[in-house]
């Protein structure tokens, strides 16, 4: 299963928890800073909400974005679902889709970063650039049933 934690206690930075609960069971941490522009969510759309409030509404808006991808995606094809906004990196997990499901592998790369990235181009970018993406210093990959991963970010949502 693959799950996004918020932490509650979290300022902006080091405050979300994506959980790769297989084996062996990985926990990246990223900033939500860079979420909102992101997401290309507005001001306006945060009104009267907590802090808290406002982030859970950003990684919902993430995890939709994600759910949207993962169905678009054919066999044989990858998409990268993008997790860790940054400076001078962008983060995420790259998934390759084969007949038995997804396989996994959490990914990163210096040729994108959270700041000058949107959800409306950051596809477009990846292409533009010829972006590599490099396998976290684990190396681990994972195999993922479609059922299993989508279940596991529709328990992210239901828990936020």
């Amino acid at each position: 299963m693959v799950r996004i934690i918020i932490d509650k206690l979290g300022d902006g930075h080091q405050d979300i928890f994506l959980i790769v609960d297989m084996i062996p069971k990985r926990v990246y941490v990223a900033d939500s800073f860079y979420l909102q522009s992101f997401l290309e969510l507005q001001n306006q759309d945060f009104l009267n909400l907590s802090n808290e409030d406002i982030l859970k509404k950003e990684i919902m808006e993430l995890l939709k974005l994600w759910r949207s991808l993962l169905k678009m995606v054919n066999k044989h094809q990858q998409v990268f679902l993008p997790f860790a906004l940054s400076d001078e990196c962008m983060g995420g997990l790259l998934l390759n889709k084969n007949r038995r499901g997804f396989k996994l592998a959490y990914v990163f790369t210096t040729n994108l970063n959270g700041h000058s990235n949107s959800k409306s181009n950051l596809y477009q970018d990846v292409l533009y650039n010829q972006t590599g993406f490099f396998v976290s210093n684990d190396g681990i990959e994972w195999l993922i049933d479609e059922e299993v991963l989508l279940n596991g970010l529709t328990w992210s949502i239901n828990e936020l």
